[in-house]
């Protein structure tokens, strides 16, 4: 019927207006839709794809909120704090609950079998909780990219691109490594092998308490 077909359109003209619709980007200027993907230009790409999901897609959105900040607090007042002060001044220091972090967290390499029980992460686990409020804060930046834990816990921690992915250990042998590494991406410390856990703190402590040492032996 001439009813029945009008639901018909109205229900395709619906369909058709749910479907997601397809943007393309070119990346690097006019042209790049043409060039193609090679191993010599692979890291230029990921720089660029990078680029485009994490500001350019917001651009106007980010740029109105900048105006904003910068109407109140002008920018060149922010470029005496690091990323990690500024969190901590908008946001206070937060009270961490290491018994979540602890129970929360997966194991790999030497400590996958015995996990929690493993000397050295014994080691790290006790040097950690020697750790002031601040200090805490600090390495959960250094290895997570965020000074807090998730709302509802350390076991809904997310990677960067929003999989939940747990806090990790891994252990690399001292040949290696001499200082821990952290990969803020996926959650994790590559823990060298420490005999001592004297060594294990002194360590952490040259990573934590020196700006150079902090960006360097962060991976991401």
């Amino acid at each position: 019927s001439h009813l029945g077909r009008r639901r018909r359109r109205r229900r395709a003209s619906q369909q058709q207006q749910q479907r997601p619709s397809t943007v393309t980007v070119e990346l690097g200027g006019p042209g790049g839709a043409a060039r193609a993907v090679t191993a010599f230009n692979v890291r230029e790409y990921l720089a660029l794809r990078l680029r485009e999901r994490v500001f350019d897609c917001c651009r106007e959105g980010l740029a109105s909120f900048l105006d904003g900040v910068y109407s109140v607090l002008p920018a060149e007042y922010l470029l005496m704090f690091s990323a990690f002060e500024l969190e901590r001044l908008l946001c206070g220091v937060p009270v961490i609950d290491l018994d979540d972090w602890r129970t929360s967290t997966a194991y790999g390499g030497a400590f996958k079998e015995r996990g929690a029980d493993h000397p050295v992460v014994q080691f790290f686990w006790e040097v950690v909780a020697g750790y002031s409020s601040d200090d805490q804060a600090k390495l959960l930046q250094w290895c997570t990219g965020s000074s807090k834990a998730p709302v509802r816990g350390f076991r809904y921690l997310l990677q960067r691109d929003g999989a939940v992915r747990p806090f990790t250990l891994t252990s690399v042998d001292l040949s290696q490594a001499i200082y821990p590494r952290s990969h803020a991406c996926f959650n994790r410390i590559d823990l060298p092998l420490f005999e001592t856990k004297a060594d294990l703190a002194a360590a952490f402590d040259f990573v934590l308490s020196n700006d150079a040492a902090y960006e360097l032996f962060s991976m991401d």
